[in-house]
C-alpha cells in the first residue's frame, strides 16, 4: 500500500511539474478538464467518434482540443480541415503516437500502420505500394472472383448462418481471408480450426482491444513493472495476445520459405517476392514479412464489417436491393455470374459499394496521427507530439458533402437523375484515411467488396427473418462502438432468387473442389 501511495504521489507531482513547465498556448476549443486528469473522464472508450462530433457541434468548431493526463489531443471533425492538415501538411501529420499496449506489449510493432514515421515505415510502405498498386490489384482480381463464388456456395448450402459465413469466409478459404492467404502465401485453408486462422482471429481481436484506453498508454513506465503489482495485470493479457500476433506474422511466411526449400511452393506474392531477391538479405526479408503480415491483418476484419453492413442495408432498405438486382439483371440476363470485367459498367452497383463504405465506415475514427513539429491553424496552436484523431464518421455523415438524410442508406446520393454516377459527389475516400497514411490496400479492398456485392445481388434475395410465431424480425440497425465497427448481430432470411441462379452457383462447385 505504501508503494502505491508513493507511486501515485510521484505521478501526480510529475504531471503538475510538466504542466507548469509548458508554455501557454492557444488551443482549439474544447471541454474544460479537471486538475491532473484533464478530460480523462469526458471521453468514453466506446463510440468515441460520436462524442467527439457532439463536442465539435457544441463548440461550433471543426477542430477541438482535449487534455488527457497532460497529453494534448486534437480532433479534426471536418473534411476541409483534414485536407488542410493531414494532406497538405503531411510532413507534420504523418507519424503515429507511441502505443505501448499495441506495439511494445502485444507486439504489433511490425505492422506499418502503427509504426512512427521514419525509415522503417517508408521501407514497408514502398514494398506494399509496389505489390498492391493498380497493376497488383489487377493480378489479384481472379482470386477475388473465385473467392466470391465460394461465398455464394456457402450461402446456398447454409443461408441461416450468413453472418458466420461472412466471418468464416474471411478467416478460412472462402472470402478475403483466403483471398489474402492464397494470393499472399499460397495457402488454401479449409477449416476454421486451422492454426493460421485461429492465430489471426485472436490477433485481430487483440488489435481492437488495444485501443480501449489502457493506462500503460498514458504511463509507459508501467510496462517495465512486474505484472503482479496492482494495476499491471494488463501485462498478462498482452503476453497471451503477443503469441497470437507473432504467429499471425511468422507462421504463413515460414510456410512459404519451407515450401520453397522443397521446390514445392505454390504461386503467391510471397513466393514471387522472395524469388526476386538476388541474395539472402535478412533485413529486406523482414520488411517483406512485415508487409505481407500487414496485408493479412488489414484485409480481414475490415472485410467482415463492410460485407455485414451491406447485408444489413439490403435488409433494412428492400427498395435498394430491388434496384440493385434489376441493374445487374439488365447486364447479366440471368445467363452468367458477374466478374471483374463488369466493374465500373453498372453504376447502381458502384453506388451501393460507395454507400456501404460511407454508411458505416469500418474504422470510424481511424488510427491516431502524431505531430512531428509545432503547427498553427486558424490561430490555434497544435504542439509537437500531439495525438490527432480524424473523425471519418462525422465527415462521411456530413449532409453538406453527401446530401440530405446522411444516416439513411441511399446509393442515389452518388447518382445523377439519368442513373449515371455523379462526378460532383466525392467518393467516400475518408473511409480509407488521409495523407501519407491512407490505406494502401484501397484498390484491392474495393475489388473484393464489389465482386461480392454484385454476386450476392445477382443470385440471392435478402429478407427479414421471422419468429416462431411468424412475426417479421426487424434488426436494430445499430453498430458496435469499437475501433473496427461491425453491425450488431442480426437475423435474416437469404434464399436463391431462382432455380437458374442456384444452377449458376453450382456450376462452379466442381471447379472450386468444395
Amino acid at each position: 500500500m505504501h508503494f502505491i501511495l508513493v507511486g501515485s504521489f510521484l505521478v501526480a507531482l510529475f504531471l503538475i511539474v510538466r504542466g507548469l513547465a509548458r508554455p501557454k498556448r492557444k488551443f482549439p476549443p474544447g471541454p474544460k478538464g479537471l486538475p491532473i486528469l484533464g478530460n480523462l473522464l469526458d471521453v468514453p472508450t466506446d463510440a468515441v467518434w460520436k462524442v467527439y462530433h457532439e463536442m465539435a457541434k457544441k463548440y461550433q468548431s471543426p477542430l477541438i482540443h482535449l487534455d488527457i493526463l497532460g497529453s494534448p489531443i486534437i480532433v479534426i471533425d471536418s473534411l476541409k480541415v483534414a485536407q488542410d492538415l493531414i494532406e497538405n501538411r503531411s510532413s507534420i501529420y504523418s507519424s503515429r503516437p507511441r502505443m505501448p499496449m499495441m506495439n511494445e506489449l502485444i507486439g504489433f510493432d511490425w505492422h506499418f500502420a502503427f509504426i512512427p514515421y521514419g525509415k522503417e515505415w517508408r521501407d514497408r510502405r514502398k514494398v506494399f505500394h509496389r505489390l498492391y498498386d493498380v497493376s497488383g490489384s489487377k493480378f489479384l482480381r481472379p482470386y477475388a472472383t473465385r473467392a466470391s463464388r465460394r461465398l455464394l456456395l456457402n450461402l446456398l448450402d447454409d443461408p441461416s448462418n450468413f453472418l458466420g459465413h461472412i466471418r468464416l469466409q474471411v478467416y478460412t478459404s472462402q472470402l478475403s481471408g483466403s483471398f489474402i492467404l492464397a494470393t499472399t502465401y499460397g495457402l488454401d485453408i479449409t477449416s476454421m480450426k486451422d492454426a493460421h486462422i485461429m492465430s489471426a482471429e485472436m490477433g485481430m481481436f487483440a488489435m481492437g482491444q488495444a485501443f480501449h484506453g489502457y493506462v500503460v498508454d498514458h504511463f509507459p513506465l508501467l510496462s517495465y513493472l512486474p505484472s503482479w503489482l496492482p494495476g499491471c495485470q494488463f501485462k498478462n493479457q498482452a503476453r497471451e495476445w503477443r503469441q497470437d500476433t507473432q504467429a499471425m506474422l511468422e507462421a504463413p511466411f515460414a510456410f512459404v520459405k519451407n515450401r520453397m526449400s522443397e521446390n514445392k511452393a505454390p504461386d503467391s506474392l510471397a513466393f514471387r517476392e522472395l524469388s526476386s531477391m538476388a541474395d539472402e538479405d535478412p533485413e529486406q526479408e523482414k520488411v517483406v514479412q512485415d508487409v505481407f503480415g500487414a496485408a493479412y491483418a488489414g484485409g480481414s476484419d475490415t472485410t467482415v464489417s463492410a460485407l455485414s453492413s451491406f447485408v444489413l442495408a439490403m435488409l433494412l432498405y428492400p427498395e435498394v436491393q430491388k434496384k440493385g438486382q434489376e441493374a445487374i439483371d439488365a447486364v447479366l440476363l440471368d445467363e452468367r455470374l458477374p466478374d471483374m470485367n463488369d466493374f465500373g459498367t453498372i453504376p447502381y452497383i458502384d453506388a451501393i459499394l460507395k454507400e456501404v463504405l460511407r454508411w458505416n465506415p469500418v474504422a470510424p475514427l481511424g488510427v491516431p496521427y502524431a505531430t512531428l513539429s509545432d503547427d498553427t491553424y486558424t490561430g490555434y496552436d497544435i504542439p509537437a507530439g500531439a495525438t490527432v484523431y480524424v473523425n471519418a464518421w462525422a465527415m462521411l455523415h456530413d449532409a453538406d458533402t453527401y446530401g440530405p438524410k446522411p444516416m439513411d442508406f441511399r446509393p442515389e446520393r452518388f447518382l445523377l437523375e439519368n442513373g449515371e454516377l455523379n462526378p460532383n459527389i466525392k467518393d467516400p475516400d475518408e473511409a480509407f484515411g488521409f495523407g501519407r497514411r491512407i490505406c494502401p490496400g484501397q484498390l484491392v479492398a474495393q475489388d473484393s467488396l464489389w465482386i461480392s456485392i454484385a454476386s450476392i445481388l445477382a443470385t440471392f434475395q435478402i429478407d427479414k427473418a421471422t419468429s416462431r410465431e411468424g412475426v417479421p424480425i426487424t434488426p436494430s440497425g445499430e453498430f458496435t462502438p469499437h475501433l473496427l465497427s461491425h453491425p450488431v448481430p442480426f437475423e435474416c432470411s437469404i434464399t436463391s432468387r431462382s432455380t437458374e441462379a442456384a444452377s449458376l452457383i453450382r456450376t462452379f462447385q466442381l471447379d472450386l473442389q468444395v
